[in-house]
């Protein structure tokens, strides 16, 4: 699933948001199972990481993330990578084609 120059972190709880480096990479979100709910990139890990937990995602207690300067196709490929081995996308990502509205209808 991941490429050997992807070398991820152990999951961190989320009380160490404050720990994530200012650089640019790859990282997943998880539950208090460390099941994946978000998978995501940014040039700043250190100021991307802390508003996810404040105020994005309410179930998440955990992240983990690798270092990479091409973070952006690093992700799109970290994302088909988690689809191909779960069938769908990780729990808190929209559906391709599938649109959500606050009634939970179309």
């Amino acid at each position: 699933m991941y490429q050997a120059d992807e070398i991820w972190t152990d999951w961190i709880p989320k009380s160490q948001k404050d720990s994530a480096p200012e650089k640019s990479g790859v990282f997943d979100i998880a539950d208090g199972g460390k099941e994946v709910l978000f998978i995501g990139s940014t040039d700043n890990l250190k100021k991307r990481l802390p508003p996810i937990f404040e105020v994005g995602l309410p179930t998440a207690e955990y992240f983990r993330y690798f270092i990479t300067n091409t973070h952006g196709i690093k992700a799109h490929k970290r994302i088909k990578a988690f689809v191909k081995e779960n069938g769908r996308m990780p729990k808190e990502m929209d559906q391709p084609g599938e649109k959500k509205s606050d009634s939970g209808e179309e």
